[in-house]
């Protein structure tokens, strides 16, 4: 309820606005692991989150290919190999939560916006009932409404998808 009211009090402060707020997969992961410690092994976070603290608003989820992902989360976070493809299990398991349950949410895939950026933000403004503007696919990367860290100058693949060793692959494909 803390989270809900947050969002809601920032997003009042930018009324003529669409506000949002970036969750990622491994708070919900993290999320996940601090109630199984604290003895709430019954709670599924995924729907608690999803159908009961997010339930009315719109939820908009991005997935990367794994590999990138992995490499990418190596990179940026120093973790190991292994860590960064149990991590992007967890996104996948999200994602997979998204298309098998009900809700106001749209899932897309980041090389889909990468490949067809587009079609891909097209897809999104009907989603999130805003109108498609071109300047979006220029702008938008880049725009100052985004922490900073967040900025492009355009959409472009960050992390290129490189083959990894058998091993990552098939806990990729698990």
């Amino acid at each position: 309820h803390r989270f809900i009211s947050a969002c809601e009090d920032t997003a009042s402060k930018f009324p003529t606005v669409v506000w949002g707020n970036k969750i990622t997969t491994e708070q919900l992961r993290a999320l996940q692991k601090h109630n199984a410690v604290e003895g709430h092994t019954n709670l599924d976070v995924l729907d608690e989150f999803f159908q009961r603290t997010l339930k009315g608003k719109k939820v908009v989820f991005i997935m990367r290919d794994g590999r990138s992902c992995a490499v990418s989360k190596v990179n940026r976070t120093g973790v190991d190999l292994d860590q960064a493809c149990s991590r992007w299990l967890y996104s996948a398991r999200v994602y997979r939560y998204l298309h098998e349950h009900e809700g106001d949410w749209h899932t897309l895939k980041y090389e889909d916006l990468v490949d067809d950026p587009e079609r891909t933000v097209q897809g999104l403004c009907k989603f999130l009932g805003i109108e498609f503007e071109p300047d979006m696919l220029i702008k938008g990367p880049n725009s100052q409404k985004m922490l900073a860290e967040y900025r492009q100058t355009e959409i472009v693949q960050k992390t290129p998808i490189k083959a990894l060793p058998e091993q990552y692959l098939e806990q990729l494909r698990s």
